[in-house]
Order: structure tokens, then C-alpha cells, then sequence
């Protein structure tokens, strides 16, 4: 029995064993089942957050490339705004076509002498000094017809106060020239006195009209057909020249002035400073060159019908200066030929525009100083000049070209941003160095 009831007991324990068993094994496949789904729970969200952060890098990405985008727009935007409010002040554009919405700008290179405006204290008045009695080639007495307060006959009792006027009267002269036809007492000869050549025809118009075209025309720079109206209106439509006339005076006053010309050209041979510039013209609808030379004292123009080297060529005069004459202009990049030999020197007005343009397009630094720097240097000419010194010191010249070279090194860093910029931009990279 002892024997059988041990066996029954391992029985019964071996049966709980598995029963234990069997549950542990369950509970395992069913943990094991609960941690794969955990596991491929835990992989789902790692791919999530994962996809979630390449989307968030992509759209950071995306929102990099547009606000490069906004910033290149806006630069362009701001350009072209530039280029609509071009006007003398930054660029070559004339006052006279100055848009008619803004204002003119009218150039002055006076520098502010903190003065009110107006006359000051103590400046004489300018005004037309009374005439000396021997002066007077006119009269006339402004009578009184009645008295003001009770309408009575009047009487003149003293000449009272004169007061003195300046005016001219356009006098038309329609002369007759006789040239009589004479005879020698002694030979019988018939002598015709000899006609001017200016009177060949039957009737011409007289010096002081063509004086007073031509100083239209060159003084003026009045158009043929003003000029014209304009005698008409002076001589009370009495006078009416042609428009061919006067084009044909302008040739003939030209030819007159053929050799005076010319000696003008050797004189500013020999200066040591010469001023040139051209511009362009119309002459019979076509777009053409007048040129000048000279200083401040004087002036030679020469006209051309094309705007280029051979015209310059042709004058004869940049061609003939060396190294010991000095040229101003307006930044005219033919100077810098080999052709030529001068010394170039560019006028600073234009300088300054140029820069003034710059700082407006591209926002660089630079620009702005060297503006700066050359401002203040010239109102320190100016000021040096009325104290009676003619020149800067070595200090002050060593200092000026300091700077300039801090702006040149300023400048080439900032222009080669600026490249990069515009290079990447254009490879579709839009990228800001």
C-alpha cells in the first residue's frame, strides 16, 4: 500500500508539475505574443517618428529655399524700384527729364554757409543808379488833370520828382543803299562805286538781324524754327526769316570762323588741364555728335554724325596731348586707349552720382564711404582755397588715401558676396554666402 500511495503521490505531483508547466508555457507565448506586438508596436512608431522628422527636415529645407527666394525677390524688387526712380542724382539722366511726379533736383556745389536765407545785414543793394542829365534821350511828365480831393483846376507850381527808366525800342530799318555812277572830269571814265559783297542781292537782311539769329541759335541753343518766331515777334511779324536762311547763316558765320577755330585748338594744345565731353544731337532727323573742349575760360565744339573714336581722331587734339596734360570727363572709358597718352582725371559730380547709384542698386557699404570721403575732402579744398593755401598736407594726404584703400578693400569684399550671390542664383541654388 505504502508502495502504491507513493507511486498515486508522484502521480499527482508529476500531474501538477505539467499542469504548472503547461500554464508557464502559456503565460510565456502569451507575454512572448505581447512583447513581439509591443516590439512591432515600439518599430511602427520609430518609423513614424522618423518620417515625421525627414518631413520636418524637409519642410525646414523648404522653408530655408523660400525665405532665399523672398530675399532675392525683395533684392529684386528694391532693383527695379532703383532703376523707376532713376534721376539726376543718381544716374545720367538730365534735370530737364526728371519724371513729373518727383522733384527736381537742380545741381548746386555750394557748400552751406549756415547763413538765413535772403539778404544779410549789412549787404549793398544792387540797383540801377539814376541816369546823369546829359544820359536822358526821353521825357516824359505824367500831368494832373484835377484835383484828387475837390475835382479843381490844377496849376504846376515845381517840376517835383523824376524818376529814371531803362527800356529799348525794336526800330525797324527798311535802308536804301545807293551806289552812284560817277565820271573822271579828266578821262571821261564812267566809275561805279563798288557793292559790298554782303549787298549782292536785291534786298538782304542786315547785320544786326543776322547778329541776332546767331545769338539765338549759339547763345540760346534756340531751334531754327524758334529762332525764326522769335525775330518775327521782335520786329512785330515784320521780319520773317527762313528756315533755310538760317541754317545757311549758321554755315556761313561757321566758315567765318574757320581760323579762329583753329587757333583755338593750338592754344589748348599747350594747357595743362583740359575739360571734353560730347553728347548727342539731331541734325535732319538723325541722331549725331556735338563735342566739347576747353576750360574754364573757353570753349571749341566740333560736331560729328557719328559718336566714336574717328570723330575724336579727326579733331585732332586729345590725339596730340602727352603725359604732361591732364583730362577731365565724365568717366569716358575710350580715354583709357593706348592711343592716347594724357593723364585722365574723372569728373567728381559724376563720381558721386555714380556711387549714389550703387548704394541704391546693391546696398554696399563702400559706395557710400568713398562718397563720404570724397565729400568731405572737397568742402576741405574749398576751405582751404579761400584760407589761401594751395595744397593738402602730407598728413592730410596720406590719410585721404587710407581710407580710399579701406574702402577699395571693403568694396572688393562686398562685390564678390555679391557675385557669388548672383552666380548661385542663376544655377538655381538661390544660396546667400
Amino acid at each position: 500500500m505504502a508502495g502504491g500511495n507513493y507511486h498515486n503521490q508522484l502521480y499527482n505531483d508529476y500531474v501538477t508539475l505539467m499542469e504548472k508547466y503547461e500554464m508557464l508555457i502559456a503565460e510565456l507565448k502569451k507575454k512572448t505574443a505581447q512583447h513581439k506586438a509591443d516590439w512591432e508596436e515600439m518599430q511602427r512608431l520609430t518609423k513614424q517618428i522618423e518620417q515625421k522628422d525627414k518631413m520636418n527636415d524637409q519642410l525646414i529645407k523648404e522653408n530655408i529655399e523660400l525665405a532665399k527666394q523672398v530675399e532675392v525677390l525683395i533684392k529684386e524688387v528694391a532693383r527695379l524700384n532703383q532703376i523707376n526712380g532713376m534721376d539726376s542724382t543718381n544716374s545720367g539722366l538730365p534735370t530737364s527729364q526728371t519724371p513729373i511726379q518727383k522733384k527736381k533736383h537742380v545741381p548746386n556745389s555750394r557748400s552751406n554757409s549756415e547763413k538765413s536765407k535772403g539778404g544779410q545785414l549789412g549787404h549793398k543793394k544792387h540797383k540801377l543808379e539814376k541816369f546823369d542829365d546829359q544820359e536822358i534821350n526821353a521825357y516824359e511828365e505824367h500831368k494832373a488833370v484835377e484835383c484828387p480831393h475837390c475835382l479843381g483846376t490844377v496849376e504846376k507850381i515845381a517840376d517835383g520828382k523824376t524818376k529814371d527808366e531803362f527800356d529799348y525800342e525794336v526800330v525797324l530799318v527798311k535802308k536804301r543803299h545807293c551806289f552812284p555812277v560817277y565820271q573822271c572830269t579828266n578821262c571821261h571814265k564812267k566809275i561805279h562805286t563798288p557793292i559790298p559783297v554782303r549787298l549782292k542781292e536785291e534786298n538782304q537782311y542786315g547785320p544786326h538781324v543776322q547778329a541776332m539769329a546767331l545769338t539765338f541759335m549759339n547763345e540760346g541753343n534756340v531751334s531754327i524754327n524758334k529762332t525764326q518766331e522769335m525775330i518775327k515777334g521782335f520786329t512785330f511779324g515784320e521780319i520773317v526769316p527762313s528756315e533755310g536762311y538760317l541754317a545757311k547763316l549758321q554755315q556761313r558765320a561757321a566758315r567765318t570762323l574757320a581760323a579762329f577755330s583753329e587757333e583755338m585748338r593750338r592754344h589748348l594744345l599747350t594747357q595743362s588741364l583740359i575739360h571734353w565731353d560730347d553728347t548727342v544731337i539731331m541734325v535732319n532727323q538723325h541722331r549725331a555728335c556735338l563735342r566739347f573742349y576747353g576750360d574754364e575760360h573757353l570753349a571749341l565744339y566740333k560736331a560729328h554724325m557719328q559718336k566714336n573714336k574717328e570723330g575724336v581722331v579727326e579733331d585732332q587734339l586729345l590725339t596730340l596731348l602727352n603725359e604732361n596734360t591732364t583730362v577731365m570727363h565724365d568717366h569716358l572709358t575710350m580715354n583709357y586707349s593706348e592711343e592716347f597718352s594724357f593723364t585722365n582725371v574723372e569728373c567728381n559730380v559724376h563720381l558721386l552720382r555714380d556711387l549714389r547709384s550703387c548704394v541704391d542698386n546693391t546696398q554696399h557699404r563702400w559706395a557710400d564711404d568713398l562718397a563720404q570721403l570724397i565729400g568731405d575732402t572737397h568742402k576741405k579744398r574749398k576751405q582751404l582755397i579761400a584760407d589761401g593755401v594751395d595744397g593738402f598736407s602730407f598728413l592730410e594726404t596720406d590719410a585721404f588715401f587710407i581710407k580710399l584703400d579701406e574702402c577699395w578693400l571693403l568694396g572688393d569684399k562686398e562685390n564678390k558676396k555679391t557675385i557669388t550671390f548672383i552666380t548661385q542664383r542663376k544655377n538655381g541654388l538661390c544660396s546667400i554666402v
